[in-house]
């Protein structure tokens, strides 16, 4: 090839990762401000701004001023008690938040609240930055030899095509939370790991550049969110395959290979290996001398059933479904045409269906393509222990997602935001099926050729992300947008919200509700609206319920008319003969599950 052409098919490649970055940008920053934020971003906000969740009064009637105190800015944000307060409340690792507070002070309050454009335009931002971070380490993974590099510019292309308009891709970054960073770290380690299994099997000696990165990155990872520590269990589960696939190729028997004199690279890698869980270690150490133990926890376990065994697969199967495509599986904003007797919310049934047809549909038809466009890289030497150390890895991640809720008791699976771990190496096999079957001559795929069909996956892709930025997909898991102005219909009569607390998740359930109400057309509401946080131990409780006697008490100290909204509350009512339960007002909305009483003073009932 002569030097011109191949600089036009560098400048033509760079230009490629220009577009995909500024489409991937455009994806996660367009309505950025316009969906609501919930409970978990509520955390980020108060926490980053030097402000504590705990600073919200319970058992009391609380204005909702008081319930928005947490949420203006700290004049002066200290980093130490950030950290402090985030191992107690969040119960993750202080790097993020500490580089949020840093970047919120950029942002100047929004009607003397926090800027939730600005707490959601940083992992915005570190999500767009995955773009050509996948680009550029996709290319130092494959493009070892001059030779190599045209096809290592086609995996890094597609590599960053699919990072920046997966679905999960954008939803991650719109999330005020850390999930963006921690698959920033994910795709260095990755691919750091990549590069490691190719010296080890060639048996050269590793570099230290990729080994201090790979650390780095590990360390980082761990101390942005304790998941990271599956990423590291599947790279040391990699690492051994990797070298017992060595073995099995150069017909070494395991005892022979251990008489061997240990290789530079296995020195290298123990230091890597040593270091990173010393770096873990310190982070768990953080975790469990600073976490309060009284405070529960955020994923709380369900009980055992046996329908509860399957249901990790089936999560994982979805989850990885919508990294590649999302249509309108979740539509309740669009005017029902049919609703489920039995659900709690409304849902265009014929949509759903068919979105999902459509989705099942597009996954049968591309698997296939795209695991042949996986074995045709694996089948060319030259990259064959990178996409091994690739493919291993994501299978490791996935195991290990399928077994820790069987184990544990906990299911990780059931957030689609934890499965960070393995998103970013199931967009480098699709970058490298993908590569394979645009380059293919014959066509890979049925009524297709090899570039339409890459066309097409890419497209679908570009359809899914903008429904996840419109919040047609992936929304909130708490929609106070669709229950404020159920409230608003209600009497012009004062209004009190309450609820049942046993965590600061509660906190942040009626936080999002308080702050729907600060819209410009919910300004009366806002004025007539009190909130009760009424402390119960247990989640749910059924009889001699704390919470219930006390919304009995404050019920029986009003001296007017109040329209009485209990919402997530998780204890029997028990309320007075004054209060009578409203039947036009039954069904719930995604998060919010709620009942209305009108109640009457008692002294207006005693002299009727």
């Amino acid at each position: 090839m002569s030097p011109n052409r191949s600089a036009d098919r560098q400048w033509q490649q760079w230009l490629w990762l220009l577009i995909w970055t500024l489409l991937g940008a455009g994806l996660r920053f367009a309505n950025l401000e316009g969906k609501p934020p919930w409970a978990d971003e509520f955390r980020t906000l108060v926490l980053t701004v030097g402000n504590s969740f705990k600073s919200v009064p319970l058992n009391r009637v609380i204005d909702i001023q008081t319930l928005l105190a947490p949420l203006i800015p700290h004049p002066q944000v200290v980093l130490s008690k950030i950290i402090e307060r985030v191992s107690i409340e969040d119960r993750q690792p202080p790097i993020y938040f500490g580089l949020a507070a840093l970047w919120m002070q950029l942002f100047p309050p929004h009607g003397g609240l926090v800027s939730l454009w600005g707490a959601r335009a940083l992992p915005a931002l570190i999500g767009t930055l995955t773009i050509p971070c996948g680009y550029i380490w996709s290319y130092l993974t494959f493009g070892t030899r001059p030779e190599d590099a045209p096809t290592a510019r086609s995996i890094a292309n597609f590599t960053a095509a699919m990072l920046a308009v997966s679905p999960y891709g954008v939803f991650i970054a719109q999330e005020a939370r850390h999930y963006s960073l921690a698959s920033l770290w994910t795709i260095v380690s990755i691919n750091c790991l990549a590069i490691a299994c190719r010296h080890l099997v060639s048996r050269q000696n590793l570099p230290l550049w990729p080994i201090a990165v790979w650390v780095s990155a590990n360390i980082l990872g761990m101390g942005t969110h304790y998941l990271f520590g599956i990423a590291l269990i599947a790279q040391a589960i990699t690492l051994g395959i990797v070298w017992r696939w060595q073995a099995h190729q150069a017909q070494l028997p395991n005892a022979a290979l251990a008489r061997r004199r240990v290789p530079p690279t296995w020195r290298r890698l123990a230091v890597a290996i040593s270091t990173t869980t010393a770096g873990a270690a310190f982070w768990l150490w953080l975790f469990v001398a600073n976490v309060d133990r009284t405070v529960p926890g955020w994923i709380d376990n369900p009980p055992h059933k046996l329908i509860e065994v399957f249901n990790p697969f089936f999560q994982i199967l979805g989850a990885a479904i919508s990294m590649l495509s999302l249509l309108l599986v979740e539509v309740t904003e669009l005017p029902p045409i049919t609703t489920l007797s039995d659900s709690p919310i409304d849902l265009n049934i014929p949509i759903v269906i068919l979105s999902a047809i459509l989705m099942l549909i597009f996954f049968v038809w591309v698997t296939p393509l795209l695991d042949r466009g996986v074995r045709s890289q694996w089948r060319q030497p030259q990259f064959q222990v990178e996409t091994i150390a690739i493919l291993w890895f994501t299978a490791s991640a996935l195991g290990l997602y399928l077994t820790l809720p069987w184990l544990t008791g906990i299911d990780i699976t059931r957030g689609a935001r934890y499965h960070f771990v393995y998103f970013p190496s199931l967009m480098m096999l699709l970058g490298l099926g993908l590569a394979s079957c645009w380059r293919s001559k014959p066509s890979l795929a049925k009524w297709v050729s090899g570039k339409q069909a890459v066309t097409i996956v890419i497209l679908m892709g570009v359809i899914s992300s903008a429904i996840v930025a419109s919040n047609y997909g992936y929304h909130k898991y708490y929609r106070p947008e669709q229950i404020v102005p159920i409230i608003g219909q209600s009497a012009p009569i004062p209004v009190l919200i309450a609820t049942t607390h046993n965590s600061l998740i509660q906190v942040g359930e009626m936080m999002g509700l308080a702050w729907e109400m600060q819209h410009p057309e919910w300004q009366q509401l806002a004025a007539k609206t009190q909130f009760l946080l009424a402390r119960q131990a247990q989640k749910f409780c059924e009889r001699d319920c704390a919470a219930t006697k006390l919304l009995g008490e404050i019920i029986a100290r009003q001296s007017r008319s109040i329209d009485l909204w209990l919402i997530n509350f998780n204890a029997p009512s028990n309320l007075p003969p004054t209060c009578v339960r409203s039947k036009q007002f039954t069904r719930g909305v995604y998060g919010y599950q709620y009942q209305l009483y009108h109640c009457r003073p008692p002294l207006n009932d005693a002299t009727s």
